[in-house]
């Protein structure tokens, strides 16, 4: 998913934008019933809705069926068609608070920001000890008034307003101290909210209007060339971000600083994440992304874990652009899997 350039994004400073080019793995689950979608033409609507009823009869009692052929029909250009069937996971006597989190994640990425946002302040309401709930609250808000800025749905006023909701959820990320298992999200979300802090300048908001948001002492510029932050749908999975950068450093938990300026949060190994990769400016050469997974659950009805993986270039700039996508693990799977690389011409 790219940022709209119509979009509010960081700061106004003129800034020769690097060619950098980004890369997703690709995604290919092994599932019967997505192999069966597969075999109808995209573009056929009654046999795609009668094969997917077929395969509802015969697969649909998990979550995990309607979030996988949910993924299938957004990939294949049925945004609505995907939102409308992931709903449906809801409805099952085995969904969980788990199967709430996915949900509001994919809703989200499939443009339901208002039903997104929705299941997010259910989630918040029902696990207030965890920061992740918070900072979800506040991404799909971000997410929905960039999308209501680009496509004109809303105004200047209705912007800052959703902004200003979640700089202040950012901020109880920021502030609160949290169980030592969550250490390093405050540093991610002070990094978001600055970016958040950015954009609302950019729309006319004075920096004294934010103070009572935000102490002006965290307000700072923090643009980089690239920022990766990696999260993942399943607790109890310990999934480390690492980054082999061009002069053959690999950036990771026991060596989170590189020679070229490339800085990796605190590791999270209790699960959710987010970690995070920062580099200000890139030299040329290929930034390989990795995933490496230390333990996964080995049974979930709401499916195998899936990995987040957002790639952003020119963090802060006009200029940026951002690709997100969504890459599942094999049961039990174990070690290191590349998720997507940047390349700097």
């Amino acid at each position: 998913m790219r940022r709209s350039n119509n979009t509010p994004s960081g700061n106004s400073l003129a800034v020769t934008p690097p060619q950098i080019e980004i890369s997703a793995a690709e995604w290919k689950p092994d599932r019967p019933y997505l192999k069966a979608l597969a075999t109808v033409k995209a573009r056929d609507t009654q046999a795609l809705d009668t094969t997917y009823r077929l395969q509802e009869k015969q697969y649909g009692d998990t979550p995990a069926f309607y979030f996988d052929t949910a993924e299938w029909f957004f990939r294949n250009g049925y945004a609505e068609r995907a939102a409308a069937v992931a709903r449906n996971a809801l409805e099952l006597p085995g969904s969980d608070i788990d199967t709430q989190i996915i949900l509001a994640g994919r809703l989200a990425r499939y443009g339901d920001f208002a039903d997104a946002i929705f299941i997010d302040e259910h989630v918040l309401r029902l696990t207030p000890e965890k920061p992740q709930a918070v900072r979800n609250l506040a991404l799909a808000l971000i997410d929905s008034a960039d999308h209501g800025f680009a496509a004109k749905t809303m105004n200047r006023a209705q912007v800052i307003t959703t902004y200003k909701r979640a700089l202040d959820l950012l901020m109880q990320v920021v502030l609160t101290p949290w169980d030592d298992d969550y250490d390093g999200i405050e540093i991610i979300s002070l990094m978001e909210a600055n970016h958040l802090v950015a954009r609302l300048k950019e729309l006319g908001v004075s920096a004294k209007d934010l103070s009572d948001v935000i102490d002006p002492r965290l307000v700072a510029l923090m643009d980089v060339d690239i920022r990766i932050t990696l999260e993942w749908n399943t607790d109890k999975t310990d999934m480390d971000l690492w980054v082999d950068e061009p002069s053959g450093e690999r950036v990771i938990y026991s060596h989170p600083k590189s020679a070229l300026g490339g800085r990796l949060s605190n590791d999270m190994t209790r699960g959710y994440g987010p970690e995070e990769y920062l580099l200000h400016t890139a030299p040329k050469g290929t930034y390989k992304v990795l995933a490496n997974v230390y333990a996964a659950d080995t049974l979930n009805r709401n499916g195998a874990t899936s990995v987040t993986v957002r790639l952003y270039r020119d963090w802060g700039r006009p200029t940026e652009k951002m690709e997100s996508f969504v890459i599942e693990l094999s049961k039990g799977e174990r070690g290191t899997k590349a998720v997507g690389s940047f390349r700097r011409q």
